[in-house]
């Protein structure tokens, strides 16, 4: 992080370092708008069309992931995921441990009408960070996993 290390260059803010740069200052502060040590770091970043168009120039297919899990309406949701097609998404992530029915309905109507493939997964992090979700199985709303990625990839498909 940036901020971080150009902070820790100067010896009081190592003594205090833990303090202000532990997962409590990060959310309480630093991603919270109405803080004064807010960064808006999305200012410094790519736009989804540069960031779709290295991937694509580099020969990858781009898929938007987990597009219910932000917390937005129905008709939010749509919109985020017609703007990542308009940007030139390739790909939609149909099977995440968060989506429910209406999301997969949603999401698989949106890349059927655009001719986009179709994409899920177990969102493995490691046993530390999500001790529950093993990697290849794939969850539901209710955490509960179907056997392999077999049902899964027989189901997928490319829309052409």
């Amino acid at each position: 992080n940036l901020i971080k290390n150009s902070a820790l260059q100067y010896e009081e803010n190592r003594a205090v370092a833990p303090e202000l740069f532990g997962d409590m200052f990060y959310k309480k502060y630093h991603t919270n708008s109405q803080s004064k040590y807010f960064v808006d770091e999305t200012k410094m970043l790519p736009s989804l069309t540069e960031c779709l168009k290295v991937i694509h120039d580099a020969g990858g297919i781009s898929s938007l992931a987990h597009s219910g899990a932000y917390g937005f309406t129905k008709e939010e949701m749509r919109e985020f995921i017609e703007y990542a097609i308009n940007c030139g998404v390739k790909g939609l992530e149909l099977k995440y441990n968060c989506h429910t029915e209406d999301d997969e309905r949603l999401i698989k109507t949106l890349a059927e009408r655009s001719n986009l493939y179709l994409t899920g997964g177990s969102d493995f992090h490691g046993g530390k960070v999500k001790p529950n979700v093993k990697i290849g199985k794939i969850y539901n709303q209710k955490n509960i996993y179907e056997n392999d990625m077999s049902k899964f990839l027989n189901v997928i498909k490319y829309f052409k």
